[in-house]
This record gives C-alpha cells, sequence and structure tokens, in this order.
C-alpha cells in the first residue's frame, strides 16, 4: 500500500497526496496486525517529519485522535517507545496524556516496554505521565521489568 511505504521511507510529499484523495485513510489500519501509518513512523526517530506531519492530519475539532490501537492493542506510544523515539513520545503524550495509560491486550503500559527495554530516559519521563501503577499489578510487573533490565539503584 502507498501510505505504508511512505510512512516507512518517511515520504510525507507521497502520503500527503495520497490523504489528499483519502483523508480518512490516516486513521486507517495499514498493515496485517492493524497499524495506522503513525504506528508505523513512530519506530525511528529518522521518520519524525512524517510523524509530526501525521499528527497534523490525524486533528479532528481540535483533538488529534492518536490512541488508535493496533491488533495487539498497543499504540503509537508503544511503538515509539519500542524504537526508543524519546521525540516522539513526548510529541505524543503532550497530545494525549492518556497514551501512557493505555495498556495493550496484557496490559502493558509504554513505560513497562521502556523498563524492559532498560531505557532509563523513556522510563523517567513515562513515569511522569503513568497513573494508577499500583493497580491490576500493573506495579509489580514495572519492577519486575526494572530488575530484569538492571535499571535499579543509581
Amino acid at each position: 500500500m502507498v501510505l505504508h511505504k511512505a510512512a516507512l521511507t518517511a515520504d510525507w510529499d507521497t502520503a500527503a497526496k495520497f490523504l489528499g484523495q483519502e483523508p480518512d485513510a490516516v486513521f486507517q489500519p495499514i498493515t496485517w496486525c492493524l497499524e495506522t501509518a503513525l504506528i508505523v513512523a513512530v519506530r525511528s526517530a529518522k521518520r519524525n517529519h512524517f510523524v509530526k506531519k501525521a499528527m497534523e492530519k490525524m486533528q479532528r475539532e481540535g483533538v488529534v485522535l492518536i490512541a488508535q490501537q493496533d491488533k495487539s492493542g498497543a499504540t503509537a506510544l508503544h511503538a515509539a517507545v519500542d524504537g526508543g523515539n524519546i521525540e516522539a513520545a513526548v510529541w505524543l503524550v503532550q497530545k494525549n496524556a492518556e497514551l501512557a495509560n493505555i495498556g495493550d491486550k496484557y496490559g502493558t503500559l509504554a513505560v513497562h516496554v521502556a523498563a524492559r527495554l532498560g531505557n532509563r530516559e523513556m522510563v523517567d519521563f513515562l513515569m511522569k505521565h503513568t497513573a494508577n501503577l499500583s493497580e491490576n499489578e500493573s506495579g509489580l510487573k514495572l519492577l519486575h521489568a526494572l530488575a530484569c533490565s538492571g535499571l535499579y539503584g543509581e
């Protein structure tokens, strides 16, 4: 698909032409696992220009609609964390603070992903925006991920 290739290559010109004809496509899944162009693009900081433009296109009535989830329940924030893209993670949380509190179908929050990957900067950022870590064993999951990745004590 045109939009998928454009998201992977950060080709905003091609994406803009396509979205000019199909403006709602920015909200639609473009992969077999139901990822949107935003979810695909945020996995690499090299595609942040594309990410910014996609987020602008995802605005409806003053609200940026970026909380779509893929087949596993992961959001664009999960994908940004998985790719180590702190800049995109900051933008996403600025546009929708609730993203930090949306778990995938296993209850995994973005902060859990950051901890599992040992990304201290991302964990520190997300801890400021994640609520209720004591609910639903979420805090235990975080402690386990921090311990497994060696992010403790310092």
